[in-house]
Order: structure tokens, then C-alpha cells, then sequence
């Protein structure tokens, strides 16, 4: 398999896998209510959200291994930015508000807490990722410099060679 292969694999592995997590938090959603606290809800919440994490992670993957062909972009760089930051911040509120929220019962705050730590964890994800990309971004970067440096490098030394064989 190729890299390139292995890159849109992963992928779409990651998109399917984080689709499925969203449909069944959606199911949960639906069926139990946004803020339910019935133990069935809370255990497909957190599977739904365990899911749609492992799914970013497969994402992320298939995008670092498809790097070489398509390159990180500013503008795709800023995204991955933006929506490390939006789930940093809104995973830090969720969990502050669950702290502060003296009124709502344990269960209800646990449950906040969790959603909350799913959102930071996600954000980390994005942007440990976007990071990893950008790094090995510069890295194939400066390689192909390189390799264009040595090949210069190459060119001239058999162009000498030859020029000296020519002079004889």
C-alpha cells in the first residue's frame, strides 16, 4: 500500500469513525434528552465521545501521512488553530461551569465535567496535530532543499569532470 494510500485509508477511517460517534451521540441526544441523567444516556455519551475522539485521531493521522503530497497550507494551518482554540475554550467553560454549579446535582456536574474534558482533549488533539504537520512541513521543506543542494552540488562535480577530460 502506498503512503498516499495509506494516508486517504486513514482518513477516511478517521471521518467514518467520528461520523459514527456524532450519529450516536445524536441518538442519545434524541432519545434520552440534552441533559438526561439516566446511566444509559451517560454510557452512550461517553462511548459516543471516546468514539469521535478516536476518530479525530485517525484524521489527524491520515493528514500527517498525507503531507508530502499535499502541503499544510497557511490558511488550513489557522483552521486547525482555530479549532484547537474553540475546543480549548469551550472545553475549559463546560468544566468551569460544572465546577461552579453549586445547585445541579453530582451526577449532573460529573457528567458536565466529562463532556467538558472530551472537548479539551480534542482541542489538544488538533493542535498537538496541527504542530506535528507544521514541523513535518519544514522538515520535507528543508529536505527537498537539501536534496536540490546536493543534486546542484552533484551536477557541478561531473560537470568538472568532464570539463577536465575535455581540456586533456
Amino acid at each position: 500500500m502506498t503512503r498516499s494510500a495509506e494516508a486517504r485509508l486513514w482518513q477516511a477511517l478517521g471521518v467514518f469513525v467520528g461520523v459514527l460517534g456524532a450519529l450516536l451521540l445524536a441518538y442519545t441526544f434524541g432519545r434520552y434528552g440534552l441533559a438526561s441523567l439516566d446511566h444509559a444516556a451517560l454510557e452512550y455519551g461517553i462511548a459516543s465521545s471516546f468514539i469521535m475522539m478516536a476518530g479525530t485521531a485517525a484524521f489527524l493521522a491520515g493528514r500527517a501521512l498525507h503531507l508530502e503530497e499535499t502541503h499544510l497550507t497557511r490558511k488550513e494551518s489557522r483552521l486547525w488553530n482555530l479549532l484547537s482554540a474553540v475546543c480549548l475554550v469551550g472545553g475549559a467553560a463546560i468544566v468551569i461551569f460544572a465546577k461552579v454549579q453549586h445547585s445541579a446535582s453530582i451526577v449532573d456536574r460529573l457528567a458536565m465535567g466529562i463532556a467538558g474534558s472530551f472537548f479539551l482533549m480534542i482541542g489538544v488533539l488538533c493542535l498537538v496535530g496541527q504542530r506535528v504537520m507544521s514541523r513535518m512541513h519544514d522538515a520535507w521543506v528543508l529536505s527537498k532543499e537539501e536534496r536540490e543542494k546536493i543534486d546542484r552540488e552533484e551536477r557541478t562535480k561531473v560537470d568538472r569532470a568532464y570539463s577536465i577530460r575535455d581540456d586533456r
